[in-house]
């Protein structure tokens, strides 16, 4: 994974910079997508890149004109593989593929580690995204406190649901 971080002059408003984020697909079969651009030669893959994540994490920082007034920013080119070492893991966590929802994998996740007091939260031990870490984070909270915390939601919920109706 490759990640260009340009710099723009200007501010957001000057810019019209949207706040919000971009996931650009070329293709409605990611699986096939995929394979099609990891079995191509390596001088054609860069004009055949399946997505694209396009984000301007300025627009949603609100400290971003105190700390850089007019828009002004240091431009870098950062790959994550040298960091990560991982070509065949993901930049957040590990790879999301199919043998990850394998039934014995997704039974051996756990947010207890071996290590004593030792958790693990996130995407990591559910599935990937913003959904998975939320739940990744009611799994560890679970085990950290002893209690089941997916009942303290369903009751929530049921004494919603009651004042509502």
């Amino acid at each position: 994974m490759t990640s260009v971080f340009i710099c723009l002059r200007g501010t957001k408003e000057d810019l019209h910079l949207p706040s919000t984020n971009y996931y650009v697909y070329y293709d409605t079969d990611m699986d096939q997508a995929m394979e099609r651009y990891v079995s191509m030669p390596r001088e054609e893959a860069a004009e055949h890149i399946p997505l694209l994540f396009i984000a301007f994490p300025s627009t949603k920082d609100p400290t971003w004109e105190d700390r850089f007034p007019g828009g002004e920013c240091d431009c870098r080119i950062p790959t994550h593989q040298p960091v990560l070492a991982a070509p065949r893991g993901a930049c957040y966590g590990a790879d999301h593929d199919l043998g990850r929802v394998h039934p014995r994998v997704m039974a051996s996740l756990r947010a207890q580690s071996p290590i004593t007091n030792l958790y693990l939260t996130g995407q990591d031990i559910f599935t990937c995204g913003l959904v998975g870490a939320l739940q990744g984070g009611l799994l560890c909270s679970s085990a950290i406190l002893k209690w089941n915390l997916y009942s303290d939601l369903k009751d929530l919920d049921s004494r919603i649901w009651a004042q509502k109706n």
